[in-house]
């Protein structure tokens, strides 16, 4: 596991004020929910009720994800969700699943962080 100093570093340096966080929760527990989160099933949840257009479902797993994203404080990611709520709004599955793939493309940076030697 990376040196935890190096590891608040490089996430806050991508916008997760990680100094709140750990304030809030303790290091440990703050680590283990961001970590647990940017891993976790409601991405994926996501991902598969905009394939399916089932809108309603969609904005309400963006809005639970969101409120997770404003407790751990990952300001950078929570920049995508106005222009998530755009494309429901559209109903445009193609832009939805544009926004998501950046989303993805941001939650690998920071297991990538999360899991460095």
């Amino acid at each position: 596991m990376a040196d935890r100093t190096v590891q608040i570093k490089k996430l806050e340096q991508f916008g997760i004020c990680v100094s709140e966080g750990i304030e809030q929760f303790g290091e440990e527990q703050y680590f283990k929910e961001l970590e647990q989160f940017v891993r976790g099933q409601e991405f994926l949840r996501l991902g598969q009720t905009v394939t399916r257009g089932q809108w309603s479902a969609a904005r309400m797993t963006m809005r639970r994800i969101g409120q997770t994203m404003e407790r751990l404080r990952m300001q950078s990611m929570k920049k995508f969700l106005p222009q998530l709520q755009n494309t429901f709004v559209r109903k445009n599955t193609a832009q939805a699943k544009n926004v998501l793939a950046l989303m993805t493309q941001r939650r690998v940076q920071i297991i990538r962080i999360l899991t460095e030697a």
